[in-house]
């Protein structure tokens, strides 16, 4: 089952009782990172969130340094190497060190999806159902790692910003 861990930035961020949403509590820090808490080890697994509020920014993605990551503060997540993420407004898709493509944001109603095909490293990226990008569409696009754990995670922007997990 996938839930947001409601230890991680207690101070900033607002979790639903059954941790499947959350809300931006305070400006400070920049950015407040979210983990889903069921890691991903093998096979393939997918996370999709629904886009409640959003002011400004917004990352969705994957991270194989959960406990690096969620001390991410604002722009610091822009090419990180431990990170594949889709940025509503800056880059696009980003593939760890790697910007990817150019792509439309998101809006609030949209439904953003993550799969990770953990035995291939293949992160891909879905809008409202459609494909937007892959690490599978250039070999020059670095994978996950097969050996670390990963997790799915979201970073918030402004107060008030507000996500969820859909639940399937």
């Amino acid at each position: 089952e996938m839930r947001f861990d409601h230890s991680i930035n207690p101070l900033h961020i607002n979790y639903s009782s059954n941790c499947l949403s959350l809300t931006k509590k305070s400006n400070h820090p920049d950015a407040s990172i979210s983990i889903v808490k069921r890691p991903i080890i093998i096979g393939i697994s997918y996370c999709e969130f629904l886009i409640q509020k959003k002011s400004d920014e917004m990352w969705i993605g994957i991270t194989i340094d959960k406990d690096d990551t969620k001390n991410i503060e604002g722009y610091s997540i822009v090419n990180n190497p431990k990170t594949w993420a889709y940025n509503d407004s800056r880059t696009g898709l980003e593939y760890g060190p790697q910007q990817g493509l150019k792509v439309e944001g998101y809006k609030a109603g949209d439904r953003i999806g993550v799969l990770l095909n953990k035995d291939e490293g293949a992160v891909s990226f879905y809008k409202n159902g459609n494909l937007i990008g892959s690490t599978e569409q250039s070999k020059d696009y670095p994978t996950v790692p097969k050996d670390l754990v990963a997790h799915f995670f979201v970073m918030t922007d402004y107060v008030g910003d507000k996500i969820e997990i859909v639940d399937k």
